[in-house]
């Protein structure tokens, strides 16, 4: 009889919730009641909870690493000079009417090399901007999954205070 309740209640969701709202309040008076389950239950949650320190040494954090990344704008103003430098590079055709009108073979070379350090240039940038893209969607994400982390924890710790308190105002309330 057993085995069949419990697959019922893992077929059939619905089922599940009408189980945890009908118990629901029970266990909360036992966790309420019983200082041996308030203690490991605050244990817990103290082992999850980000501390006012925690949550200060992330804002430095994030405060020195938004000074060392570029803003959106600074990285829109990068991809802008980025394009004027490729659009301002020679082609191969002004680089063969350059070869005829070049004196040296030093001079080529030297043009040349310039040519090759600015590609090289570009690209390093190119990789710079795309990795601090990367980083600041990474840190973005942290702080997103920290806040929602805080909230639970402060609901639960709100939770169990308002039932401690009820327990205490109004003893009759949840049994003897």
């Amino acid at each position: 009889m057993a085995e069949a309740l419990v697959e019922e209640l893992e077929r059939n969701p619905g089922l599940r919730q009408r189980l945890a709202r009908a118990i629901a309040p029970d266990v909360v008076a036992g966790i309420a009641l019983s200082p041996e389950l308030r203690g490991a239950l605050i244990q817990a949650l103290v082992r999850e909870v980000a501390t006012k320190g925690d949550v200060e040494r992330l804002r430095e954090s994030l405060e020195a690493l938004r000074r060392e990344v570029a803003t959106k704008a600074e990285l829109g103003e990068l991809r802008r000079e980025l394009e004027e430098t490729r659009r301002e590079m020679a082609t191969r055709e002004e680089l063969s009417e350059l070869r005829r009108e070049m004196a040296t073979k030093e001079e080529l070379k030297q043009l040349h090399s310039e040519l090759e350090q600015l590609r090289g240039e570009i690209t390093a940038l190119s990789q710079r901007v795309t990795a601090l893209e990367a980083r600041v969607e990474e840190l973005s994400a942290r702080i997103g999954s920290l806040e929602k982390w805080f909230i639970v924890t402060v609901v639960g710790i709100w939770s169990f205070l308002v039932i401690f308190l009820l327990k205490a105002i109004l003893p009759g309330l949840f049994g003897p």
